[in-house]
C-alpha cells in the first residue's frame, strides 16, 4: 500500500535544495518532536534525481529516538552531511522536518530546516521538498504559508526517486 508522508529522507535533497533556494528555512513547520518514527524508513537508501539519473545520493537513516531520526547522506558534492529529523502532523497530513547539524557544511549557529514528503510503496520512493520562497518570522508563519498554498502544483517538487539497499 503506498504510503505518503514526509520523510526524513528529505535531508537527501538538502544539497541540491541549497542550490536551488526556496527551500531552505531558518525556522521549522514545528519545533516538536512528538509523533513516533516510521520503522519503515530506516536502512540504507540510494537516490537518483529523476531528471538527471547520474546525480545519486546514499542515506543511512537510523533512530535516534522513539521521535527522532538521524541521517547521514553521501554523494552529493562527495561530502557527508548529517541531519536531524522528526516527524510532524501538521493539518492531518505528516511531513518530516529536517535539520542540517553543524557537521562543517553549515555556518556556526546557523539554523537550517527543511521540510519533506515522502511516497513509499515498500523498498520503493519518490522524495519532495516544500519549495516555498521567502523568509518566515516564526513556525506560525511558516504554517500559515503552507495552508494557502498546499493545493499549488509547485509547492513540493520531486527531487529524488530510489530504492532501499539495505534495512
Amino acid at each position: 500500500m503506498k504510503t505518503r508522508f514526509v520523510s526524513l529522507l528529505a535531508a537527501l535533497g538538502l544539497g541540491v535544495a541549497l542550490l536551488l533556494g526556496g527551500c531552505v528555512y531558518e525556522v521549522p513547520l514545528a519545533e516538536e518532536a512528538n509523533v513516533p518514527v516510521d520503522p519503515a524508513l530506516l536502512g540504507t537508501w540510494t537516490l537518483v534525481q529523476p531528471d538527471d539519473p547520474a546525480n545519486s545520493i546514499t542515506a543511512v537513516v537510523s533512530q535516534l529516538s522513539a521521535t527522532e531520526y538521524v541521517v547521514a547522506t553521501t554523494g552529493y558534492a562527495e561530502k557527508t552531511q548529517c541531519y536531524r529529523a522528526w516527524p510532524v502532523e501538521f493539518d492531518g497530513v505528516r511531513y518530516l522536518q529536517l535539520q542540517g547539524l553543524n557537521d562543517g557544511t553549515f555556518k556556526k549557529n546557523e539554523k537550517v530546516y527543511l521540510l519533506g514528503k515522502l511516497d513509499r510503496n515498500g523498498d520503493h520512493l519518490n522524495l519532495s521538498l516544500l519549495m516555498l520562497k521567502g523568509e518566515f518570522a516564526n513556525s506560525d508563519a511558516l504554517q500559515q504559508a503552507l495552508r494557502e498554498n498546499i493545493s499549488k502544483p509547485d509547492t513540493f517538487r520531486e527531487l529524488y526517486t530510489g530504492a532501499r539497499l539495505k534495512r
